[in-house]
This record gives C-alpha cells, structure tokens and sequence, in this order.
C-alpha cells in the first residue's frame, strides 16, 4: 500500500485509511453494482467503536437507508460523477482519493474546464463529490473557496445558450386527432392521440405518462381523475390527483381516452401500463400488445416526432416535452390563477412552472397597455 496516496498520520488514522483503500479496491469492480458495499467502507470508520452484536446489526442496515435519501437515478448520477473523480485522480500517487483534498479536486475541475465538458457533467461531479463525502461524514472538498470559484467559472465560460422546443398548441393537437383519429383509426393512432392530448391536458412529464396503468383512471360525467403515483417533485412519494375535463370537443382527452381504452380492451382494474409496444399483425391487418413493460422514451420520442412530420412541422423543433409546455403555455395565457395552474402541472416552485411558459403576443402586450399612456 502506498501511505502516500492517502491524506492521514498517526495509529487510528491510519487504521481509517486502510478502510478506505479497501474500500476503494472494491469499488473498481463492484462500485456501480453494490454502492452498499461502497457506503457501508466509508461508514466503517466513524462506527469502529460499535460493540454489541444488536448495535452492528443496526449498523448493517445503515447504508440501505441513506441510499433512500436520494431518488435512483440521483443515485447513479453521483456515482458517474464520482467515478469520474476517481479515474482522474488515480494517475497520480500523490493524490488521497477519498477523503479528497481541496487543492487537488480544484486541479480537477480546471482539467475538465479546458476539456470544455458540458456543465452538466461538472454539476455531476461536483454533488458527487459532495455526497459521499456528507455520507461518510467528511469534510465537502467542493467548499474551499478556489473551487466555488472554479465552479462560477465554469458555468462563465463552458456555458451554451439554451434553445427550447416549441411548445404545442391547441391547433397541433387540432390538426393531430383530424390525421389520426378518424372513424377507422388503428390501435396505433389511438395510442398517440392519447399519450399527446393527456400530455397536453395534464402537463404530464413523459415519465409520468409512461407509469401510468389502467386502475389509476377514474371516469364521472364530466371529467376524470387520474392518479400519478410517482413524479418528479413528490419527492415522498404520496401520489396525486389529476382531473381532466369533458369538453365533448374532437379532440377531448376524456372521450379520446374512452375509445383508447375501448379499442385496447382494458379492464377497469386492469394493472396493465396503457402505453406499451405494440406489433402488427399481418394476418388480420390489427395491432396487438407486446410484453408487459412500459413505452421506452425513445420510441415515444420517435412516434410522436414522427406524426409531427406527417402533419407538416419540423420534428427538430419539438420534443416529448413539448406536450407539456404547450399545455402550461396555453393555460398561463388564458389567465389560470397560479394556485390552481401549480397544483395542475404538479410544479414546487414558481421558477420550474415559469420555464415552461411561452407568453403569447397579447399577454405580452398588455404590459405596456396597462401604463395608461
């Protein structure tokens, strides 16, 4: 082992740096695997002391548990960030991986700056740095002072402006079911007229949508109820209810639904994911579902961008996302009070609502109609 690739003196210092280099032995080829093994090392140290047989089994339990303070995929986007801290620093002898110094992760994130990374990957590195140091009860390397101000300069210099998709508008939709949703239409057809006009409806994010399962419907005279059991913001994942109303227009998400649901013969407690794969069958000229797994983003992406092109827009100047922006466009410019807007679109901050709002003209006229001169 070598003492110099660890930041340590003295009997119990040491002791902790054996931990962490075997921990670190491990993680070069279980690290993305099992983080558990991973966090239980790094904890080690600050628990040596524990004694009691039903202590250490607490302990065991421990690091399963802190993984849940974070959402998977926040999870796996620390580890990628971390991981690529520990590639970098493990060319050279003199730099302790973990716990990391200050001066040498500042070098680090000047290396990725005059690679000109994106800011994503710096933001990546940057919290996954910190959260397994906060883990391991260490001290953040991302708070000395030249690194924070590393971190504004990258943002300065490796930062591109940001092109939006185009929201969509009511007449997209207009145009998509007048293409797709005639008397004759397809499993197929319906499918996409139903995933673009709840999107649109519910300000639904494609995760959202792609979850949701024919028992999370609820249909009245003059709406339905859906319930998102999973989102983005609930963070405690307690669900949430979103109503849609019967406008008994041709392109009503409710009646659009119905026939959806009809077409694909779901039951009312079916369990199924409504947005599956589907393959055509030849024989009969019909659609069918295939598997049991949900739609991949990908392939919505694909099938939407698609009908987009049929109906005569430009498939580079939209996205999945466009769904929900169109909606939250539409609504802000019909004067819908915030409360109610929020709750809707299932939005924590007035900053996250505000980014998908595309001001038409006359909303944006009316400020200097209003100055009175």
């Amino acid at each position: 082992m070598d003492c110099r690739r660890v930041a340590c003196s003295g009997f119990v210092h040491y002791f902790v740096c054996v931990h962490y280099f075997v921990c670190f032995f491990f993680l070069d080829i279980h690290f993305c695997d099992v983080p558990i093994d991973f966090v239980r090392g790094v904890l080690q140290p600050s628990f040596q002391h524990v004694e009691d047989s039903r202590l250490q089994a607490l302990f065991q339990d421990l690091p399963a548990v802190l993984l849940k303070s974070k959402a998977v995929n926040t999870t796996k986007k620390y580890e990628r960030g971390f991981n690529r801290w520990r590639k970098w620093a493990s060319q050279f002898k003199e730099i302790a991986i973990f716990p990391a110094s200050g001066v040498y992760v500042s070098l680090f994130f000047l290396s990725l700056i005059q690679e000109s990374v994106s800011c994503s990957i710096i933001d990546e590195v940057h919290y996954g740095l910190k959260w397994f140091h906060d883990l391991a009860g260490q001290l953040d390397p991302c708070n000395s002072p030249v690194v924070i101000q590393l971190l504004e300069s990258a943002k300065r210099i490796l930062s591109v402006p940001v092109k939006k998709k185009e929201p969509v508008t009511p007449e997209v939709i207009q145009r998509l079911v007048a293409y797709y949703g005639s008397a004759s239409a397809s499993l197929a057809d319906l499918r996409l007229l139903t995933l673009c006009v709840l999107g649109y409806a519910g300000f639904f994010r494609f995760d959202e949508l792609v979850q949701l399962r024919r028992c999370d419907f609820q249909f009245e005279d003059s709406f339905m109820r859906i319930f998102v059991q999973r989102s983005k913001t609930d963070i405690y994942r307690d669900g949430a209810w979103v109503v849609i109303a019967k406008t008994f227009k041709p392109t009503c998400p409710v009646l659009l639904t119905l026939r959806y649901f009809a077409a694909a013969s779901f039951s009312e407690d079916s369990e199924d994911f409504i947005f599956r794969p589907l393959s055509f069958c030849s024989s009969n000229g019909s659609y069918r579902f295939r598997g049991s797994v949900p739609l991949s983003y990908s392939r919505a992406r694909e099938i939407v961008l698609c009908a987009f092109e049929a109906i005569g827009l430009s498939r580079r100047d939209y996205g999945l996302h466009s769904l929900r922006a169109g909606g939250a466009s539409a609504a802000a410019n019909a004067q819908v009070t915030d409360r109610l807007f929020k709750r809707h679109g299932r939005w924590k901050s007035d900053k996250a609502k505000d980014g998908y709002i595309k001001d038409n003209i006359l909303s944006l006229l009316s400020v200097s109609l209003s100055l009175g001169i």
